[in-house]
């Protein structure tokens, strides 16, 4: 088993609003687009339906728990949203702006740096990436890597936290297994395979 650093919770709580910020920059303008302002004006009183007020004096542990179920909220409810009002066509459309909107949350720098690493020694630049990845991921659940090497990372939660929410399927299957996977493949040339069974999943990523 290799040990994570764990990552704090007023670090989980930030990067859960950065999360939701990314909802509002890239749905709302792909809803505006594909069926215009009202049908925004729809969404954002949906969302306003779904979310909880963070009490100012809560703990940074008290303010992540309610803005992640904020966000899983958010992230169900935009995606039956786009599903119910533009069907299959929309739907392969939502992923392909979720896809894009994950690319460019990594930013040029850091892009540059792990090029150059893989140009030099890319499996240490793969094992790199993978700590950097698996620590980052700790704000959707918590988990454990099982494997890590210069070409596979075998991660497994026993159980996820996604899934304890109403309507969260597809947060788990568009979101992190497709999603998630196409960015892998599309911008790192990583495969990315999910094997869940009911709320545990155990995720490998290999490079090519």
């Amino acid at each position: 088993m290799v040990e994570i650093k764990e990552m704090p919770y007023d670090e989980k709580y930030s990067n859960v609003l950065s999360y939701l910020k990314l909802m509002d920059d890239n749905v709302l303008p792909f809803v505006e687009k594909e069926l215009g302002a009202q049908k925004v004006a729809e969404l954002r009183t949906i969302w306003q339906k779904g979310t909880q007020t963070i009490p100012e004096d809560a703990t940074y542990e008290e303010k992540f728990n309610i803005a992640y179920g904020n966000w899983v909220r958010k992230c169900a409810s935009a995606f039956n949203f786009v599903s119910d009002n533009l069907g299959e066509n929309g739907v392969e459309k939502f992923k392909d702006t979720a896809v894009e909107a994950m690319k460019r949350k990594i930013s040029s720098p850091a892009m540059f740096l792990l090029k150059l690493m893989r140009a030099i020694s890319p499996q240490t630049a793969f094992r790199t990436f993978a700590k950097q990845m698996t620590y980052q991921w700790q704000v959707y659940t918590p988990l454990s890597i099982s494997e890590l090497s210069g070409n596979r990372l075998v991660v497994h939660t026993s159980h996820c936290r996604v899934l304890d929410y109403p309507d969260s399927e597809v947060c788990c299957t568009v979101i992190c297994q497709e999603v998630t996977a196409r960015w892998l493949e599309d911008q790192f040339k990583l495969k990315m395979t999910a094997n869940r069974q009911g709320k545990s999943c155990t995720i490998t990523i290999d490079r090519k």
